[in-house]
């Protein structure tokens, strides 16, 4: 994916109901990883313009408590449906599609 590209969230029946523009990707670091070397994360940022019913488990990132200049993702956030319009981060676990790519 590059950044411009039009998506679609392609799980749950969600393929014709849902559609993002993908942003970017995110390193941070991953709070269960850091007793293994402190491993980053690539999360994928997606401004979300049509949403559907079901949509993809977000991830929230906050500073981390111990080093105010490095951001980590908290993997508990569940974000409310009706407040999903809008930028949010997201693993890519291979269910976003795209459906136009950006020139």
């Amino acid at each position: 994916m590059k950044v411009g590209d039009l998506i679609c969230y392609n799980a749950a029946g969600m393929r014709s109901k849902t559609i993002g523009i993908y942003m970017g990707p995110q390193s941070v670091a991953h709070t269960y990883h850091n007793w293994m070397g402190g491993r980053d994360v690539y999360l994928c940022k997606i401004f979300w313009i049509v949403v559907g019913e079901v949509m993809p488990r977000g991830v929230l990132l906050r500073r981390n408590p111990h080093d105010h200049n490095n951001i980590e993702a908290d993997w508990h956030g569940f974000i409310n449906i009706k407040l999903y319009s809008g930028p949010h981060y997201h693993a890519d676990h291979g269910c976003f599609e795209i459906i136009k790519k950006s020139s």
